[in-house]
């Protein structure tokens, strides 16, 4: 019985030039699917030497010219060195995790320092996609105006990522006056490291409920004016002048970096 299969895909009209090709010659025998890719990938310009030097998760990209190239929206690296060496010239969008970051860093009683992060380019610098928490649960006092430091209350929660010039800031304490109806307390996020940042803009206010016992406050913060780099977000603390000294506890702060 007479094929009506082709043999390859010369059998078949050529799409880009619209030419007529060769009808086929017989039936019954299957198409050379090595050849088509072969012929395919030449079509694109991607022969077998490009293509295989691709990274797996890699796309494909067809400029307007005409011509082709690979580029990797996800790829994975150990750390950010691994990553920098080799993609040297990265373009805006692209996504990279690394399994073993060497930036990311948080003190405080308990942390969440992932093993792995997710951090993308966004034209000028690596963000880092992924929250760092830390948490303190200890108890620590202040007597002065903002912003300082506590007095005890054990290690102070941090958190150190690699930012752009932006990042969310997430704070929440709680909080026990010694003077209960009129004094004010103050919450403030200071950076460091890349960015030296006071926490004024930055903060969270409170006024006691006429109680003694542990109130909370917590914000939410959108930090904008950083140094691109590797910044720490602290907690700083103070109250007005009405005297008296103020306990904060359970105290935890959260960032993570924005495009």
């Amino acid at each position: 019985m007479a094929s009506n299969y082709p043999t390859s895909l010369d059998s078949f009209t050529d799409p880009t030039s619209g030419s007529s090709l060769a009808s086929p010659s017989h039936s019954g025998q299957h198409i050379d699917l090595n050849d088509a890719v072969e012929k395919i990938e030449t079509k694109l310009g991607i022969g077998s030497s490009s293509a295989s030097s691709a990274a797996v998760g890699s796309v494909l990209t067809i400029t307007s010219s005409g011509t082709s190239q690979w580029s990797v929206p996800f790829a994975r690296f150990t750390n950010e060195a691994a990553r920098d060496a080799a993609i040297t010239s990265p373009t805006e969008g692209m996504s990279v995790y690394l399994t073993a970051p060497t930036v990311p860093a948080a003190t405080g009683g308990s942390t969440f320092l992932p093993t792995g992060i997710i951090t993308v380019y966004n034209g000028t610098s690596w963000i880092c996609l992924t929250q760092i928490t830390a948490q303190t649960d200890t108890t620590g006092t202040v007597d002065v105006n903002p912003y300082v430091a506590l007095t005890g209350g054990g290690t102070a929660p941090t958190v150190t990522l690699t930012t752009g010039t932006t990042a969310l800031v997430v704070v929440k304490t709680s909080f026990q006056p010694s003077v209960t109806s009129t004094q004010m307390v103050y919450v403030g996020v200071n950076v460091t490291g890349a960015t030296t940042l006071a926490p004024n803009n930055f903060t969270v206010i409170g006024r006691p409920s006429g109680q003694t016992f542990g109130q909370s406050l917590d914000g939410t913060f959108v930090v904008t004016g950083l140094n691109a780099g590797a910044n720490t977000f602290g907690l700083q603390y103070g109250r007005t002048n009405v005297g008296g000294a103020v306990s904060f506890y359970s105290r935890s702060i959260t960032a993570v970096g924005l495009l």
